[in-house]
């Protein structure tokens, strides 16, 4: 081998070396879009889900004693009695039934001709 095909050898990977990078480069910028709608995705996700559970927990702290509510079995009730994890609710005159927190499903407000 002699120097000028060394030369010409070394010159020849660089110019393939320096060809390669900015390929790679462009490649990434085609998948930016991409990556920053995903993230949007997931932080309105997020942001939905805390909104509905500081909603749902205000409604659970604002049930009391004789509040109309729906279970999640479709389940019209009255609330007899409130506990920590549990809520005693009378769906017929005399019975009532022990009803986990889940299992409320919404309060029915008082104007509502449901509740009367």
């Amino acid at each position: 081998m002699n120097f000028l095909s060394i030369i010409a050898t070394a010159a020849q990977e660089t110019a393939t070396t320096a060809a390669q990078q900015p390929a790679r480069e462009n490649a990434l910028l085609h998948f930016l879009p991409f990556i920053i709608i995903i993230v949007l995705m997931f932080v309105f996700s997020i942001r939905s889900q805390k909104k509905q559970a500081a909603k749902r927990a205000e409604m659970m702290n604002a049930i009391v004693k004789g509040t109309e509510v729906l279970l999640a079995n479709g389940i019209y009730a009255k609330i007899a009695e409130v506990g920590d994890k549990y809520y005693m609710v009378e769906v017929a005159p005399n019975v009532v039934i022990k009803v986990v927190e889940q299992g409320i499903a919404q309060v029915i407000p008082q104007d509502n001709p449901i509740a009367k």
